[in-house]
């Protein structure tokens, strides 16, 4: 399947969306258009991998603590020797 939301033109109105970045400004007596600088955000949409492993994962319907499996530490090993040997 393809990646869907590659689109980094695409302007996403983050405002009234409870966004630490830009909501929380008003909070703070900052003016309106302030550089938000301060957090890292994102102003692009997450990639459609990662929302449909999410929305996959939560099909279940259960939140509980789980054990992290195996592979999770071989693919940070892997990258960790790779990048940093």
């Amino acid at each position: 399947m393809a990646e869907r939301n590659l689109d980094f033109d695409k302007i996403i109105d983050r405002k009234n969306t409870r966004s630490l970045k830009y909501d929380f400004t008003q909070q703070r007596h900052m003016p309106e258009d302030v550089l938000p600088l301060w957090v890292a955000d994102m102003n692009f949409e997450t990639s459609s991998y990662v929302q449909d492993a999410l929305a996959e994962r939560v099909q279940h319907g259960i939140f509980g603590y789980s054990e992290v499996q195996t592979p999770y530490f071989e693919i940070l090993a892997h990258w960790m020797q790779t990048h940093h040997d």
